[in-house]
């Protein structure tokens, strides 16, 4: 019987574990990423000094989900420090081991 149920408690462990594994990039219910396009929702930021060195901004997600930002569409920079929703495409601007950049082509404060 002791068997059975730390088997089972495994089992289940196992099952949790992969389940939250997926293919690609995980995103929350508040961001979507179709082709180059990105809607997100989150708290815009200034980005500070980096590793690698490009963009100015930074949406903030979560805790474990944010894109680096920049505008050559639209002025963002008053929008920092607020919780946002951005329309951006992907500027395919990345160096190694460095985040994606996206370009914000619309941004509304919730």
């Amino acid at each position: 019987m002791r068997f059975l149920k730390a088997t089972s408690l495994i089992l289940l462990l196992a099952v949790g574990a992969l389940s939250s594994c997926t293919k690609g990039k995980t995103t929350s219910s508040t961001t979507h990423i179709s082709g180059d396009a990105l809607t997100a929702t989150g708290t815009l930021q200034r980005q500070g000094i980096t590793t690698y060195q490009y963009a100015s901004y930074i949406l903030v997600v979560s805790s474990s989900e944010e894109y680096v930002l920049e505008s050559t569409a639209v002025a963002i920079d008053s929008f920092v420090g607020r919780h946002v929703m951005i329309t951006a495409t992907n500027t395919h601007y990345q160096v190694e081991d460095g985040p994606v950049m996206y370009n914000v082509t619309a941004i509304a404060a919730d």
